[in-house]
């Protein structure tokens, strides 16, 4: 017989919240990192709920909250903005922080083309997706780790400068995230990963149960978010 392992509906907003916490306080302490915080973050936070329109077809089906529906089509939930929030702004507060620390010039003011371009790479990223779906039989998770992969590697021909610490950083944010999962996550809700991953559908290399593509997705997350502004912005001058 079977066992069906259940989670409480909150375990998600829990998590979710855990990283807007630490975002804050990043927030808190990169003082001049703050604008680059709030702008990377408000402006890649919607790509968290719609893309669960087709990772919770195939990847997993975490508990909601506050769940999106609209017109009868699940797009995640508050749960996911908030993460992807979190996540994108605190990589890419991150980034700076140490790019600023190596010497690097700082960005120069926030410019409406900058935004511009920040919106054409992520329309050239579901651009991808769509292409990869299409083509592969592939994965939702791993046709978005592939799609945003190649785009941050793209970025770093635009600002090759960038691309050690990119590197370094997004190695960081995945062990990061992996530890998280290790250290807080899975000891407070044991079986998670059994009662909302699709496990059969995922890569075998785990590490302590973990999927890879877990740690997979936090480290493309920052070679994407992280040096977002800095490969987008007018001045790309970066040493």
């Amino acid at each position: 017989m079977s066992l069906t392992l259940t989670m409480p509906d909150y375990a998600y907003m829990s998590g979710a919240l855990f990283w807007l916490a630490v975002w804050a306080l990043l927030f808190a302490i990169l003082k001049k990192q703050r604008t680059t915080m709030v702008v990377v973050g408000a402006l890649l936070s919607v790509a968290g709920p719609v893309s669960e329109y087709w990772s919770l077809r195939d990847y997993w089906h975490p508990g909601y909250l506050c769940p999106f529906i609209v017109g009868g089509i699940h797009f995640g939930g508050l749960e996911d903005l908030i993460l992807t929030f979190a996540l994108a702004g605190g990589c890419a507060g991150v980034f700076e922080a140490v790019a600023t620390r190596l010497g690097w010039e700082p960005l120069p003011p926030l410019h409406w083309r900058t935004v511009v371009r920040v919106w054409l790479l992520g329309l050239c990223g579901i651009a991808g997706f769509f292409l990869l779906t299409a083509v592969t039989t592939w994965n939702s998770i791993h046709v978005l780790l592939a799609t945003v992969t190649v785009v941050a590697v793209v970025m770093q021909t635009v600002q090759p400068s960038c691309a050690r610490l990119t590197l370094a950083l997004s190695l960081a944010a995945g062990v990061a995230y992996q530890l998280f999962y290790v250290l807080i996550f899975v000891p407070l809700y044991p079986g998670v990963f059994e009662a909302w991953w699709n496990l059969s559908a995922t890569w075998p290399i785990r590490w302590a149960g973990v999927p890879l593509e877990e740690t997979a997705w936090a480290a493309v997350t920052m070679a994407f978010a992280g040096p977002l502004l800095r490969v987008c912005s007018r001045n790309r001058s970066s040493e």
